[in-house]
C-alpha cells in the first residue's frame, strides 16, 4: 500500500521553448508539456494525484496541517526578501517558500518564514560555474507535521558517478 501523492510543480527559467527569454512567455515552456503528460499519465490513478497550478504556472501553494507554504523557481524575485514580496502579492503568510534557481543548498529564516532553496539538479553545470554557485546535485526532502517543517534532508544525487 502507498501514500497518496500529490504533485505539485512550477515553470522554471531554464526549460523554455526559445532560447532569448526576453522573447519568451512563461507557458512556452516544456515544463508545462512535461506537467500535461504527467496530468494524462496518472488521470485514473487513486494514488497520485497531478494538481493544477494554484497561483499561475510559476507560482504555487499549498496547504499541510493548516499552514500554507508557497513555491517558485525563484527568478523573478529578489531572494533576501522573497518571504516579504511574495506575501504582498498573495496576501498570504506562508510557513516556507521552497525555491531553486540559486543552484545551491540555502536556507534563511525571514520572519518568521523558512525560505528553502534546493541545490542543483545537475550539480556542477556549465551556467553554476558561470555563477560561481557550483554544488553537489540534490534534492531537498522535508518532514512536515502540525507543528511546520520538521525536518529537512538534503539528498545527494551523485552517488551514481
Amino acid at each position: 500500500t502507498y501514500l497518496p501523492v500529490s504533485y505539485y510543480d512550477c515553470v522554471g527559467n531554464h526549460s523554455r521553448l526559445y532560447e532569448d527569454k526576453d522573447n519568451c512567455l512563461s507557458k512556452e515552456s516544456f515544463d508545462v508539456l512535461i506537467h500535461e503528460m504527467l496530468a494524462q499519465r496518472f488521470i485514473n490513478d487513486k494514488d497520485v494525484f497531478i494538481m493544477g497550478y494554484t497561483i499561475n504556472e510559476k507560482i504555487g501553494e499549498f496547504e499541510a496541517f493548516g499552514k500554507k507554504y508557497a513555491f517558485c523557481h525563484g527568478d523573478g524575485f529578489h531572494i533576501p526578501t522573497i518571504a516579504k514580496d511574495l506575501s504582498a502579492m498573495t496576501k498570504n503568510f506562508y510557513e516556507a517558500i521552497f525555491i531553486g534557481h540559486i543552484h545551491h543548498v540555502f536556507i534563511e529564516e525571514q520572519n518568521g518564514t523558512m525560505v528553502v532553496a534546493n541545490g542543483s539538479f545537475a550539480g556542477n553545470d556549465e551556467y553554476a560555474n558561470k555563477i560561481r554557485k557550483t554544488s553537489v546535485p540534490s534534492q531537498n526532502m522535508f518532514v512536515i507535521s502540525e507543528e511546520g517543517i520538521e525536518a529537512i534532508r538534503t539528498v545527494k544525487l551523485d552517488v551514481f558517478h
